[in-house]
């Protein structure tokens, strides 16, 4: 399954959290060859961490991409996070996984701790498992004194706009989608990996609010970004949230001025007897990864993400 197969996973994870809390699976393919490689996809070359982060240093905008349950992931962006406050950095740090509605309960608040900010964030019922996945990051965010800000929409509220017809969504929201048209070929793109990653229970009539879903949430990232005051402003989302050719990284272009440096890294899960970058390029439509950086690491096993939903039909 291949690439698709962390789509699907991810989604399934996330359903699966909403219900309760679980433990992280655990890595596998750790002696991978890739296995800790950095790429730096414009210049078709491995760099070390140092020029991983000298390639951040001047950026506005850095977009950490993440698999949501792989633990080896989250290490690299405290590594990422931790570097950068030790360069003398102090960014924001914008999360997909905090929405409007806590931000509302974070706003004024002294986050002394990462368990804190977890006891804050369980006020309102995302899904998100925050203790398992995101206590590391949280807490070198909150040691580095850096400053926390909500990117997602309320789940409730963002059912309700998926329903809406657009002339209805927020007019901010509604700008930045009209600036940044999706071409027909990607969200067509879009539109089959929703029906994939739902392991066949849905339709394309069914999955079609789920594309408009989808453009909203990355609007709702970009405008909380651009509402950011910060000289450096990190998004932590997942990979598919920092896509140039489709997320939030398009969005954002069509609204800062053109020599505004926006860094994109991806975590890429290895696959077996994928040992090359282009085992994983071959993957995609257009034959490369849409990040200026891609980072492999070793897998969670989850095994089949799918077999919760046999069944169901």
């Amino acid at each position: 399954m291949g690439i698709l197969h962390g789509l699907i996973a991810c989604l399934c994870w996330w359903a699966a959290a909403a219900a309760e809390a679980e433990t992280a699976p655990p890595l596998i393919l750790e002696d991978h060859p890739l296995a800790g490689t950095i790429y730096d996809l414009e210049q078709r070359r491995t760099v070390g961490f140092p020029e991983l982060l000298e390639g951040m240093r001047r950026a506005t905008y850095i977009l950490l991409g993440e698999t949501h349950d792989n633990m080896a992931q989250h290490a690299n962006q405290v590594q990422v996070i931790e570097a950068l406050s030790a360069a003398g950095h102090r960014p924001s740090a914008t999360f997909e996984m905090i929405d409007d509605r806590q931000g509302e309960i974070l706003k004024g608040r002294e986050l002394g701790s990462a368990k804190y900010l977890v006891d804050l964030l369980n006020h309102v019922d995302t899904g998100w498992d925050y203790a398992t996945y995101y206590l590391a990051v949280f807490n070198s965010v909150i040691g580095a004194g850096i400053p926390i800000r909500p990117a997602n929409i309320e789940r409730n509220r963002l059912a309700e706009m998926m329903a809406q017809e657009p002339v209805q969504w927020p007019v901010g929201l509604r700008r930045i989608l009209a600036d940044s048209p999706l071409p027909a070929a990607l969200e067509h793109e879009l539109l089959e990996e929703i029906v994939a990653s739902h392991c066949g229970m849905l339709d394309e009539t069914a999955a079609r609010p789920m594309v408009a879903g989808q453009r909203l949430r990355d609007a709702a990232m970009t405008d909380s970004l651009l509402h950011d005051t910060g000289a450096q402003r990190l998004l932590l989302a997942g990979n598919g949230h920092v896509r140039k050719d489709r997320g939030v990284p398009m969005y954002l272009r069509r609204q800062v001025p053109a020599d505004t440096v926006v860094v994109t890294l991806a975590m890429q899960e290895v696959e077996q007897d994928h040992n090359t970058l282009a085992d994983y390029e071959a993957h995609w439509s257009a034959g490369v990864l849409p990040y200026d950086y891609v980072w492999f690491t070793p897998q969670a096993d989850r095994g089949d993400p799918c077999a919760d939903w046999q069944g169901k039909e």
